[in-house]
């Protein structure tokens, strides 16, 4: 076990700050500007508030928000500020998709996600609910030459059970609390963390390992080749050797190897304009770039997925982050 139970008074209490605040989809404020930069889009939820509701003690920092659809961009200048942090999210509904470099990424409901905040991103968010949490990475002695910089513990293994009970039950202690936070809970889900970050995928089915690291292959090929015309289930086939059916059955919960690929282009698309919205041309030069055929497949991909037309997805753009104070003392605080 990786925890007994004791009644909770018996055991050493933190003080715990909490803070609840709306933020509708127009507001402007930079809270959150140390971890990213953020842009709404105005898709069907654009009326949609921001809803957060957020704890920490001088070791840590957790939220749980409730978000409109925005689009996330983490540089150089939040890495420097926020570099210390590890964070890990776990989406209740909805989630996100972006990418590290030409790395595909994908969050969804179900599975907890761990990031090293050195790592540049970019990303969209969709109309989501979503824990979060900011762990120093000296509080697990992370280590990015030993630990992986990017994980993703699947709710169905061994350490993704662990993990998910010790998150409930924290959160349980957060909600049931705005003042004091038992140090044995918070104790245990660093331990389940450290458990996660040091769980080794030899010791996983070996069958299910190499399934694994070949949809990752053919993964990043496919976002190495997402500007070519050619790219396609025949190149992937060819490039691979794989079988045509279980090329079907690896993207089978992506809608197919085709919906994938049109989804990455219209994400990598959305991304090029979200950066330039002002600039003239963008929309047909992202989808130029993106090798989109013609602008009214364009525009009926972007809108199936994003809600609206690439010209009015970021009309009247600002940057939208939910708190001014909070998470930024935070951030400074635990850096010092």
């Amino acid at each position: 076990m990786i925890w007994q139970t004791r009644e909770e008074t018996s055991q050493k209490q933190r003080p715990i700050f909490s803070n609840q605040q709306f933020r509708p989809a127009g507001a402007v404020t930079e809270g959150m500007s140390r971890l990213f930069d953020a842009h709404p889009l105005n898709g069907p939820d654009k009326k949609r508030g921001y809803v957060v509701n957020a704890w920490h003690t001088e070791r840590c920092y957790f939220m749980q928000s409730e978000l409109a659809p925005f689009s996330i961009r983490k540089t150089a200048k939040h890495t420097e500020t926020s570099g210390h942090l590890l964070v890990l999210h776990r989406y209740l509904e909805g989630g996100w998709k972006g990418q590290i470099g030409d790395e595909a990424l994908e969050r969804e409901v179900g599975n907890i996600y761990i990031l090293d905040q050195e790592l540049p991103l970019e990303a969209i968010e969709g109309a989501s609910t979503v824990q979060v949490a900011y762990v120093h990475k000296d509080l697990l002695g992370f280590d990015p030459t030993h630990h992986p910089r990017l994980l993703t513990v699947d709710q169905s293994s061994t350490i993704g059970r662990f993990l998910h009970a010790a998150w409930d039950r924290l959160f349980a202690a957060l909600w049931q609390s705005d003042k004091l936070i038992s140090e044995t809970v918070i104790d245990h889900f660093f331990a389940c963390i450290k458990m996660a970050l040091g769980d080794h995928p030899h010791r996983a089915d070996i069958r299910a390992h190499a399934r694994a690291a070949l949809y990752e292959q053919i993964c990043r090929y496919i976002e190495d080749n997402l500007g070519s015309p050619d790219l396609g289930t025949q190149s992937i086939l060819a490039k691979f050797g794989v079988s045509r059916a279980s090329l079907y059955r690896m993207f089978e919960p992506k809608g197919g190897v085709r919906n994938y690929i049109m989804d990455r282009r219209t994400l990598r698309a959305v991304l090029d304009i979200s950066r330039h919205a002002d600039r003239r041309g963008i929309v047909q030069m992202a989808a130029d770039r993106w090798g989109f055929s013609t602008g009214p497949n364009f525009n009926r991909s972007i809108k199936r997925l994003y809600g609206n037309s690439p010209r009015a997805l970021f009309k009247n753009h600002e940057i939208i982050i939910p708190d001014t104070d909070f998470v930024g003392s935070f951030v400074t605080r635990s850096a010092a």
